[in-house]
Order: C-alpha cells, then structure tokens, then sequence
C-alpha cells in the first residue's frame, strides 16, 4: 500500500479462508468485485497471502512438504523446545514454512528480512520478478528507521530508480511537441540531449545515490528455488498468479548477527529476549548434522 510505514508496505486487510481467496484470485467475476470491493475500501492493489504460516494456519500441508536440503540445517528448528509452545519457542522456530499466494501485479516493497535471518522460496506456480541490492550499500538506498524497528523501511523502488534524465525527459518531449517546427523541434532534442546526459552523470535526481547501488533482477519461474542471505535488501513483483513456500532460517553464516539483533529486540519484548536466551546457550554442528 502507498505510503504505508508498515514491514514492506504490506497492511493487513481482512479475514477469509484460503479457498475463498483462491476462487476469487483465478474467477474473473470474482475478481472483479475483489477489485471493487479494494476501491471502495481506499485499498491499493491485489490482495496478497503473504508468509501465511503453515504449522500455525495450515498444518494439514505440511506432510506434503519436504524443506529443500539445503535448507533443513535450519537452527530455529533444532533449538530444544521449539515443538513444545514454551515461551518464546513458537516465536521463530514454529512458524516457517509459510504460504504465499499472489495474483498477479501484487508485490512486496523493497525491504530487508527481520531478525537477520536467511530466505528461501520454493515457487509452484507463476513467475516472481525479484530485484535484489547489495547490503553494503544500503545507505544509498534512503534507509529510514521511522517504523520503530531495527530492519530499515525505504522509499518505492519506482522512485529510487528514477533519474533526473528519466523524469525530465518525457517533459521535455511533451513540451516539444507543442507550436513548434520540425526544425527547431530537432535542434531542441539535441539540446536537450546533452542536458539529459549531464543530469544523469551529476544526477538531480530525488535520490540520486540510488542508481549507484548495485542491483541484480531474476525471473523466479515454476518449479525453481531461490536463497536470499541475511540483510539482502530486495523486492519482489508477482508477473502471474503465484504459489509459493518458504522459510527463514538459521546456519553458522548470519547466527551471530541473529543473536545481536534478537538480544536488541528484546530490550523490549521480553518475548523475544525468552527464545534469545535458550538460542545464544546453543552448540550447532553443521558436520553432524550434513551427515545425518
């Protein structure tokens, strides 16, 4: 949602069951009055199943789940009490896989996960165009901490890949094309030209950083599975309806920031500080647990 200041920009909008959500999705009588229904309560594009937890909402899926290998290493889901609902356990440890159901031209905005921890996607349906930035570069991207939280929320990617050569320049042609002669028309492209190419080398733009951090794009297809490492600011755009599971984990990689970030978190939420303190005292062995 525009302008929203919560997590990604994704609000909560209403309850239904998933076959409901489903059948309005892939109807296109029903989803015209989804889309209705959104205009006439001020929301702003497709609804969105988004991280849906499957052990909490829908635990009749998962023995049709395998976790990828590479991902069952997961320390969340090897912390001593994460199947027991004890304080603080279920937290992290009891809500991966999660469901993610998308029409198309739904998306989440450029964010970074919570917590530090990994991603991975598994996609069974559709396609996903994901845009990813390098971590390092991060302060380019106008991070912004007003939401209170510890993972920074940042300005619509639209806008942070506009340049001032871009913005300015279908201006100038619209502007060019009244009461003018073909001659002077052309002389004033070429003018204008060169004044682009300025522009995009000092770059006026809003956020002119922006467009010096590097950025990678993937098509994310059927039947593919994508891994996000720890503080990976990325976003992501459903081209097709999509069905998606997913998981943030845990390894050797990102656990001590994951501890940091947790040990931050729960200066406030005793919650958070509960699962930390059961987490930290914790010896993992990947070996024994690859041999296994």
């Amino acid at each position: 949602v525009a302008g929203s200041m919560k997590w990604a920009r994704l609000e909560k909008h209403s309850v239904e069951t998933l076959r409901e959500f489903i059948d309005r999705m892939e109807g296109s009588s029903s989803q015209q009055q989804g889309r209705q229904r959104q205009e006439q309560q001020g929301q702003e594009g497709p609804l969105y199943v988004h991280d849906i937890s499957l052990p909490k909402y829908l635990p009749g899926l998962l023995p049709s789940l395998a976790i990828p290998r590479y991902f069952a290493h997961d320390y969340l889901q090897r912390t001593p009490g994460a199947d027991s609902g004890m304080a603080g356990m279920g937290l992290y440890a009891g809500s991966w896989p999660t469901l993610f159901v998308g029409p198309r031209g739904s998306q989440s905005a450029l964010h970074v996960d919570t917590v530090q921890t990994h991603f991975w996607m598994v996609l069974m349906q559709g396609r996903k165009r994901w845009v990813f930035f390098e971590p390092a570069d991060i302060p380019r991207l106008y991070p912004s901490w007003r939401r209170g939280q510890l993972d920074p929320s940042f300005p619509p990617l639209e806008e942070l890949l506009l340049t001032t050569a871009t913005a300015t320049a279908a201006q100038q042609q619209q502007e060019g094309q009244q009461g003018q002669s073909p001659e002077s028309k052309g002389q004033n492209e070429g003018e204008n030209e060169g004044q682009h190419d300025g522009e995009a080398k000092g770059c006026r733009c809003r956020y002119p950083l922006a467009r010096t951090a590097r950025r990678y794009e993937v098509t994310l297809e059927a039947g593919e599975v994508l891994f996000v490492p720890a503080g990976v600011p990325h976003f992501v755009e459903n081209l097709e309806d999509t069905v998606a599971v997913a998981g943030n984990f845990v390894d050797g990689a990102n656990l001590g920031r994951v501890v940091e970030e947790m040990r931050l978190m729960g200066l406030r939420d005793p919650t958070v500080e509960a699962f930390r303190r059961t987490f930290a005292r914790l010896h993992f062995d990947d070996e024994d647990e690859d041999a296994g």
